[in-house]
């Protein structure tokens, strides 16, 4: 027995010697994540800068899927909304009546105090939620049926339950009680309310239809052969709409939820190798708090690859095989990061062409809020970049 145990650790050592002397002293390049004097190997972190930076915008997106209905003025946006109650009962007199909504948020610089008046005017002709916009906005009648004071507050703290949230209200003068009684025969035209506004400087934001709480409704005070009861008819059909008074400001780059404003970027990557190993790539967005326009629960945007290169607009083709990343742009962390370790790590082993990426809002017509990102024109430091960590042979500088 001792003989074999002598035998078996006497071979075990000829093995590790073997292996010692066929070991290279050379590291395999791009995956040594241990620096050493000859650089290759070595762990370097790189920011990468873009090639391309562009802003554009497309189709004015509509609104009629929203959770939100929008009315006031806030910047360089006006906004108005637009609602239709089409199951009017025709059982029951009406005595009185007033349209309540339900305030979500409001968009200020958050010093505003003032107040507006807002009023209720009839539509004078057909309109679908899914299509409307400012520049589709259907005729109403200029004479208000009712109006009501908007006040710059917010919902309370007590969440979206109904028993917390602030309530406004639209009570009917006569004319707008005989409007709504003759809703109730089908044959007759339908074409719901427009609420405007005058003289605001801040943007309210109401619950929709499409909110499944707080919905925008009618409260109807009735009387019938069994006596009067109160009543409740949710909008059957609700969008907001929205006026652009000025153009937006010329530098930074723009992601919004209404008109679609949408930026394309590009990376060079010509000073980096192809063996490069990537092993954190993260992109850094800074907005420019001033010139945005960011509800408390954030700007929810989506990346996209391009398939082309971008030479404007009308050239953007979506890899759709692509998965996009989604990520979330919120006022209490600037800059925005993102990973980026993959696509990155694609783009350098050219599996993947680098035409650039499409950053875009990712539910559009849905508020108004926008981003407005810093570029090379407003501060090229804060300008849109990707800071990785990379290992490899062949670095360019």
């Amino acid at each position: 027995m001792e003989c074999f145990r002598f035998l078996v650790v006497n071979s075990m050592l000829v093995f590790i010697l073997l292996l010692s002397g066929c070991r290279s002293d050379k590291s395999i390049d791009g995956f040594d994540l241990v620096s050493n004097p000859s650089g290759i190997g070595s762990v370097d972190s790189k920011i990468i800068l873009t090639s391309i930076q562009a802003t554009f915008d497309d189709t004015v997106s509509s609104t009629g899927a929203s959770q939100f209905l929008e009315i006031g003025q806030s910047g360089n946006v006006k906004t108005f909304s637009l609602l239709k109650f089409d199951t009017i009962s025709d059982t029951a007199t009406i005595l009185n009546a007033k349209l309540i909504l339900n305030t979500n948020t409001l968009f200020t610089d958050g010093s505003n105090k003032s107040t507006f008046t807002a009023s209720v005017h009839q539509i004078s002709e057909n309109w679908q939620d899914a299509t409307v916009t400012y520049e589709t906005r259907p005729d109403f009648d200029m004479s208000a049926l009712s109006s009501t004071t908007i006040i710059s507050a917010t919902a309370s703290t007590g969440g979206t339950d109904s028993l917390f949230t602030e309530v406004i209200s639209f009570e009917f003068e006569t004319a707008g009680i005989e409007l709504i009684e003759s809703w109730k025969d089908t044959l007759n035209d339908n074409f719901g309310f427009f609420i405007s506004h005058e003289n605001s400087n801040f943007i309210k934001e109401f619950f929709s239809e499409n909110s499944g709480i707080n919905q925008p409704r009618l409260e109807l005070e009735i009387e019938s052969s069994t006596g009067k009861d109160t009543v409740l008819v949710v909008a059957s059909e609700d969008a907001f709409i929205v006026e652009q008074i000025s153009p937006l400001s010329e530098g930074p780059l723009y992601l919004d939820n209404i008109f679609t404003n949408a930026t394309v970027l590009k990376f060079d990557l010509s000073d980096i190798s192809r063996e490069t190993v990537v092993n954190d790539a993260v992109l850094k967005l800074d907005f420019l708090e001033d010139l945005s326009v960011i509800k408390a629960s954030g700007f929810t945007y989506r990346i996209d690859l391009l398939t082309e290169p971008f030479t404007g607009m009308e050239s953007v083709e979506i890899d759709s095989s692509f998965s996009p990343i989604f990520d979330i742009i919120n006022t209490t962390v600037n800059p925005s990061t993102v990973s980026m370790n993959r696509l990155l790590q694609f783009w350098l082993t050219e599996d993947l062409e680098n035409h650039g990426i499409l950053i875009r809002a990712l539910a559009p017509g849905s508020d108004i809020s926008k981003v407005a990102l810093h570029s090379n024109s407003t501060n090229a430091g804060l300008a849109p970049r990707i800071e990785a960590i990379i290992s490899s042979a062949g670095l360019g500088n």
